[in-house]
């Protein structure tokens, strides 16, 4: 009866208490969970640095990218998918979908991607090859230059954020950038060395310009020459431009004023 009414009481304190049990089952479901979590965050992580195609695309679009960014990624995608990886392609979708209704409700599909979605500078400064025509397909070597888009945007974005237009937007770029980067004839070995030394060529100032303007999101492309253009008003615009003289080195031109001369009050450089 003793060895009975023990069992008895036992199985009567296991019913009337059955946290301990439970407690275990949590734990262990937290441990898996945790294990779980580990293991899709080195996938993701791994996924981020794969080249953007096929099967690496597609569940890079389904898990990492906000759905309103699809169609532009696949687009991207399907135009240099074996030329950058997922992690690349991911900044420049999702920075310049964030820009692409600061200035322009409605922009045209093409000119947004030809012009601020596109990735490619091209060379030391993207010369005059990718302008009026609008950019090559690449098919070949690498011509990106890494981290442009996020440096500049954080650099410019604040300080055009609020410009009431493209047009004064553009002229707050250009008088920051020449003060910030000083154009010469000695390359500087691309335009973000030039950027990071604080000097460069002429071909890699101008690259930096457009790169800053297309950053902040305004379709922006090279002329044939060293000058600049931006998109406003449904019409290409000749970006205000520096005065690359000894005479007026802080000068720059209005926009679509190539031959009107501004001065600018020299500040100091920033670091």
């Amino acid at each position: 009866m003793n060895v009975d009414g023990r069992k008895s009481e036992g199985v009567e304190e296991a019913s009337a208490n059955p946290w301990p049990a439970r407690e275990r089952w949590v734990r262990r479901m937290a441990v898996g969970l945790a294990g779980l979590a580990v293991v899709i965050s080195g996938v993701l992580i791994g996924v981020d640095h794969l080249p953007a195609q096929g099967l690496v695309a597609r569940v890079a679009e389904t898990v990492l990218l906000p759905k309103r960014y699809g169609e532009d990624w696949r687009w991207l995608v399907e135009q240099f998918g074996n030329e950058m990886t997922v992690s690349e392609l991911r900044e420049h979708v999702e920075l310049a979908g964030l820009q692409r209704r600061w200035f322009f409700r409605d922009t045209d599909l093409e000119i947004y991607r030809r012009f601020v979605l596109w990735p490619v500078l091209g060379g030391g400064g993207s010369g005059p090859a990718e302008s009026r025509g609008g950019p090559p397909r690449v098919t070949g070597q690498r011509p990106v230059v890494p981290g442009w888009r996020r440096t500049l945007w954080e650099r410019f974005a604040p300080r055009v954020r609020k410009s009431h237009s493209a047009g004064e937007a553009v002229e707050i770029i250009v008088g920051h950038l020449r003060e910030r980067v000083t154009p010469g004839l000695k390359p500087a070995g691309g335009i973000m060395s030039a950027w990071r030394q604080g000097n460069g060529s002429r071909e890699e100032w101008a690259g930096l310009y457009l790169a800053a303007i297309r950053a902040v999101g305004i379709p922006a492309r090279r002329n044939s020459g060293e000058g600049v253009e931006f998109w406003e008003e449904g019409q290409w615009m000749e970006a205000p431009r520096p005065m690359f003289d000894s005479e007026a080195p802080h000068s720059v031109a209005p926009p679509g004023k190539s031959e009107a001369r501004l001065s600018l009050a020299p500040q100091a450089q920033e670091q």
